[in-house]
């Protein structure tokens, strides 16, 4: 069950302005990039407060990682000011800094450090802490993590990334502004579209509780209509990642972020390439319920049975994905960063060596061989 508010449309960072009073705040405190300068978030969550609220910004390289030094010194500006609310704009780098200091707030230490050297027992000091996170998406892509508790932050110290998903940062509310994203090809919106279809497939074919498979149809939903908006589609994008992310045993997501890691990609496009050639696969798994419940999506016409369902579904999903890589739009480079051999190894032996040895995760290898 989806914990966060979410708010989509024109001007919905105007809405600010009653969460400001609603949460009685008095001082709040703003986590940006500079791509939320060039496309006006900043002064619009200026004027959203008016002058009864002090706001205090603290900045971050856009499509950076949140490392510790950044994190503490976010954490010293929340404490100097007494923050009672934060707000997150921009890209991932944003979110990721806002849930470490959320997190650091709830265990109730005085730096990321102190995690990372695992100084303190975590567990044992994890409190409440009223202080509330406010998100507003950019057009950058990678909010399938957004309505999670997941986030990540690099220990400088060792050059370790630590990868968490806590309950405390999940965030009070998401803005999905119309008149503050940026432009995208028809080409990313596609990329965007079939991911979340994907990640909803996968979704509902690995969960029978009704209830786990609520947000990843609703993702999928907006996504059948082709006439989606961004701010709709990067919506489906958070619904399908929220359900998809909170799978047991998720292998996929390990995989993903670790090839991100070695690519440099985003999100969308790695899962992209390694399930370019499993569509079908999936798409089998399908129940009869569950396809009663997808309907005719793209309108399918003239179907004799779920079995012709299946293959008609499955084509206009490889027909999509190959309309995407193929576009003239998608630099050469992404129809080449596949990962060769010895890259894939290296993932998977750490994979095993975190994780164990799996059943799932050899199918998964061979899956990328298969794609890479």
């Amino acid at each position: 069950m989806i914990n966060s508010k979410i708010i989509v449309g024109k001007d919905s960072i105007s809405k600010l302005n009653y969460e400001g009073f609603y949460n009685e705040c008095k001082s709040i405190l703003v986590i940006y990039d500079i791509l939320s300068e060039i496309n006006s978030t900043k002064s619009k969550i200026k004027k959203a407060f008016g002058k009864d609220i002090k706001i205090t910004y603290f900045k971050v390289k856009a499509l950076e990682r949140a490392n510790t030094e950044i994190v503490d010194s976010c954490l010293k500006v929340l404490k100097d000011i007494s923050a009672d609310l934060i707000i997150c704009a921009g890209t991932q780098i944003s979110h990721n800094v806002g849930k470490a200091v959320k997190y650091i707030l709830t265990c109730n230490i005085n730096s990321f450090g102190d995690i990372c050297d695992k100084k303190e027992d975590i567990k044992n000091l994890e409190q409440n802490n009223d202080i509330k996170l406010i998100f507003i998406t950019d057009a950058s892509g990678n909010h399938q993590q957004i309505l999670t508790g997941y986030f990540e932050v690099l220990d400088n110290k060792s050059n370790t990334l630590y990868r968490f998903n806590k309950q405390c940062t999940i965030p009070y509310a998401v803005l999905v502004d119309e008149k503050v994203l940026d432009k995208l090809s028809n080409t990313a919106k596609v990329g965007i579209r079939i991911a979340s279809l994907i990640m909803g497939l996968i979704v509902i074919t690995n969960v029978t509780n009704q209830q786990e498979k609520i947000a990843a149809m609703t993702a999928m939903d907006i996504c059948f209509d082709e006439n989606s908006n961004l701010s709709n589609l990067l919506t489906a994008e958070m619904y399908a990642g929220y359900d998809f992310l909170n799978l047991k045993d998720n292998v996929l997501n390990e995989f993903i972020l670790s090839a991100i890691d070695e690519t440099g990609e985003i999100y969308s496009l790695i899962l992209l390439l390694t399930m370019q050639k499993s569509i079908k696969n999936i798409v089998s798994s399908l129940s009869a319920e569950d396809i009663k419940l997808l309907g005719l999506p793209f309108k399918i016409e003239n179907v004799q049975n779920d079995d012709d369902w299946r293959e008609k579904f499955a084509g206009i999903i490889e027909n999509k994905l190959k309309i995407y890589f193929d576009d003239k739009d998608i630099p050469k480079k992404l129809n080449e960063i596949g990962l060769n051999s010895k890259q894939i190894e290296d993932i998977f032996e750490e994979l095993n060596s975190s994780l164990g040895y799996s059943e799932n995760l050899a199918k998964l290898k061979d899956i990328c061989y298969i794609n890479y």
